[in-house]
């Protein structure tokens, strides 16, 4: 059911719900994972550039910083302020990336519209 059976932001737990979000299905292990995958979500759109031309924006690892690089990573242009930032910014784009969900079968719909609850992977 789930692309990925672990969760991406707790790793050591498997995948137990899913939510939409900005017209996608993410899998995380609870409720409490799904605020910090938003989180993610949010920095890695705010880091997406239109081209591999530098904007006028602040760097999302380093917030006090602008934006004076770009790089190419899956497909998409990133911008950051310097190279230590390219690895954090990777690592949350593959977090995000892992807990995506391409397909979603028999799940139900909890009080909270955004929030769908799963049956638990086999392991």
């Amino acid at each position: 059911m789930f692309k990925n059976k672990n969760c991406s932001i707790r790793p050591n737990f498997k995948m137990t719900m899913s939510f939409r979000y900005k017209g996608k299905s993410y899998g995380v292990c609870c409720k409490d994972c799904i605020k910090q995958l938003k989180t993610l979500i949010n920095n890695v759109e705010k880091a997406k550039l239109k081209s591999k031309n530098i904007e006028n924006k602040k760097c999302v690892i380093m917030k006090d910083r602008s934006i004076t690089m770009s790089f190419n990573y899956k497909g998409n242009y990133y911008g950051v302020c310097c190279p230590m930032c390219i690895s954090e910014l990777k690592k949350m784009i593959d977090k995000v990336n892992n807990a995506l969900l391409k397909n979603e079968t028999k799940s139900k719909k909890v009080k909270n519209k955004s929030i769908i609850k799963s049956k638990k992977v086999k392991s």
